[in-house]
């Protein structure tokens, strides 16, 4: 097998879209789509993307990994400016790293070869970033071992927690039986109140038809809601539109009348249901008829009944980024997304990286000794 190195998503060979499709039925956040609007949406001014590819080295050149990345400028020393190259990734990427082939009996020499090559470019990589690795994943153990053997020096760190909920009774009935009493009555009564309000209505949209309407409702709301703006306004609507164009969009907002309150955006990854994006009106809640019946909870409610109830596929639940206390009601299990650092043994920069994170760790830790002391 051998490293090969691309610069555009359409430069890749088509057994590189064969493997991001097989990839993407598992993981949807490995799927060209997502790549596409993930580098159209948010790629910086000034990044350089590079896309690594590695690949059988006899005909027909058959693609086992890919790892869309761009460099990094800026350096821990003014000056210096060590060489970084990042796996591409951002605070809208649930999970990330190479793209490999679920199904191939052999990641790990696939990964031993991407790490060979990488460690192996000159002007050397002095530090390459990995973010939102699954922990617990096979990946990230030969990911880690692939770039020690080579003589890198690694630092792996928990970067968030995620939590999440496997479904081993299908029915939205046996889950909702599991939840804690402000889920399991006190919300159940609150949604069996919007049912008896003929001007409440839940509208649910999965792929192209009427996909306008929706995502101009879920602007409105998530403008009125208590949320900042969008870094980047385009990606939203643009990751709604390709999600609804591959049959991975689960996009639920509630009406009063004819006004949007409330709205929950999932989607579709193989078997896993992720919580993307959830937002409510703030002003609306203050209305009469609609003060105390927790709209932004209910959007979740609603869609997770619809789709325990319809889309048997669905054997998991994932609630996203981040490590909010509502989260634990509906969802029983947690994990770690981890990030990773690789610093280039033969450096001089990536030595001193090393160094100077070691050290920044050591204060770390002394201090919380101190306080915790004091």
């Amino acid at each position: 097998m051998k490293l090969r190195v691309y610069r555009t998503l359409s430069d890749l060979p088509q057994s590189y879209v064969a493997l991001f499709q097989k990839a993407g039925r598992h993981c949807v956040f490995q799927s060209l789509w997502w790549y596409e609007c993930l580098l159209a949406e948010t790629t910086d001014p000034g990044d350089q993307i590079i896309i690594y590819g590695v690949e059988e080295s006899d005909p027909p050149h058959q693609a086992r990994a890919i790892l869309v990345a761009r460099t990094q400028k800026g350096g821990f020393l003014s000056g210096l400016k060590p060489r970084r190259l990042a796996a591409f990734s951002n605070f809208y990427t649930i999970r990330a790293g190479p793209v490999l082939d679920p199904a191939f009996p052999d990641n790990r020499e696939v990964l031993q070869v991407l790490a060979a090559g990488l460690l192996a470019e000159r002007p050397a990589w002095d530090m390459i970033a990995f973010d939102y690795l699954d922990g617990e994943s096979q990946a990230f153990k030969d990911i880690y071992a692939a770039f020690e053997a080579h003589g890198a020096r690694l630092s792996a760190f928990a970067r968030t927690d995620v939590w999440y909920e496997e479904i081993k009774t299908q029915g939205f009935a046996p889950y909702l039986e599991k939840r804690s009493g402000l889920i399991r009555k006190t919300l159940a009564w609150k949604n069996r109140k919007l049912d008896r309000d003929p001007a409440f209505q839940h509208r649910l949209s999965t792929g192209p038809e009427g996909l306008d309407e929706a995502i101009a409702a879920y602007e409105k709301v998530y403008a009125q809601s208590w949320k900042e703006p969008e870094f980047y306004p385009g990606f939203i609507p643009a990751l709604i539109r390709r999600a609804a164009q591959h049959r991975a969009l689960y996009l639920g907002t509630i009406f009063y009348g004819d006004e949007p309150l409330a709205t929950q955006l999932s989607l579709k990854s193989g078997d896993i249901l992720f919580q993307y994006k959830m937002a409510y009106d703030d002003s609306a809640t203050k209305a009469p008829a609609l003060r105390n019946l927790s709209l932004g909870a209910l959007t979740i409610f609603r869609l997770l009944n619809h789709v325990l109830d319809h889309d048997h596929e669905v054997r998991a639940f994932d609630f996203g980024i981040g490590d909010e206390a509502y989260k634990a009601g509906w969802c029983s299990q947690r994990r770690s997304l981890y990030g990773m650092r690789v610093y280039h043994g033969a450096s001089l920069y990536g030595r001193i990286s090393y160094r100077a994170m070691r050290l920044r760790g050591w204060l770390s830790r002394l201090r919380r000794q101190m306080m915790g002391g004091s």
